[in-house]
């Protein structure tokens, strides 16, 4: 059973600085969350890389949500370009 502790704190920490700098450079942040939530927090390596997941994806939903918004500077068009974006898309 996990309990609220040191570990939590200095864990939602990292986690939170990880989300910020792996948004800002555009990698997503793993090699920081698998290895603090197996080094700090406790959990096992499979867990860790599951977590680590859903904490990137949370961090991806919430930029492009932010990006959705803008506009490009010079131009009258969304910042996104969705044609480009869905040329990425898998069939």
């Amino acid at each position: 059973e996990m309990k609220f502790d040191w570990k939590i704190i200095v864990g939602s920490i990292v986690g939170f600085l990880g989300a910020a700098l792996g948004s800002v450079g555009g990698v997503g942040g793993g090699g920081i969350f698998v290895p603090m939530l197996a080094l700090i927090i406790g959990f096992d390596p499979k867990s860790s890389t599951a977590i680590s997941k859903c904490m990137i994806m949370g961090a991806a939903l919430s930029t492009v949500y932010y990006n959705m918004r803008l506009r490009h500077p010079t131009l009258d068009m969304p910042l996104i370009d969705y044609d480009l974006a869905l040329l990425f898309q898998p069939m």
